[in-house]
């Protein structure tokens, strides 16, 4: 004899889902790159349908930045900057950028920061650097 046999029989359940349980399909789940990627995309085709501006807005002229600034290039996007940080005097030959929706100049990551030492030192050699470019 098996003991098989004799086990008492559990009822069975009987699960009647609704269909359309069974129906949802699953998405995929993407790595964040290409989720990144669909984003911009969506984006691109939601702005290229939307409807083209009769006329641009005029960019507004840029926000003075203060009196210790100095312009070094004429596309007025590089300044000179003399400014103290924690007691130390500094200066700061950085490149700005603006927002298209605001005039006011934001610092961008090109550039420097020179001590007060620093500068002396660069001005120490600007005569030699100077005849380098003829």
């Amino acid at each position: 004899r098996r003991v098989r046999d004799h086990a008492p029989q559990l009822p069975t359940l009987s699960l009647n889902y609704p269909k359309f349980i069974k129906t949802i399909p699953q998405t995929p789940k993407l790595p964040k790159h290409q989720k990144k990627m669909s984003e911009i995309e969506s984006k691109k085709r939601d702005s290229a349908d939307a409807e083209v501006p009769a006329a641009k807005k005029a960019r507004p002229e840029h926000e003075i930045l203060g009196e210790n600034y100095w312009q070094l290039d004429q596309k007025g996007l590089r300044f000179a900057k003399f400014y103290t940080f924690r007691g130390r005097e500094m200066v700061d030959i950085r490149e700005y950028y603006t927002k298209p929706d605001s005039a006011k100049l934001l610092p961008g990551k090109k550039g420097i920061s020179l001590s007060k030492e620093q500068f002396e030192a660069f001005v120490a050699v600007k005569d030699d650097i100077a005849k380098l470019f003829g």
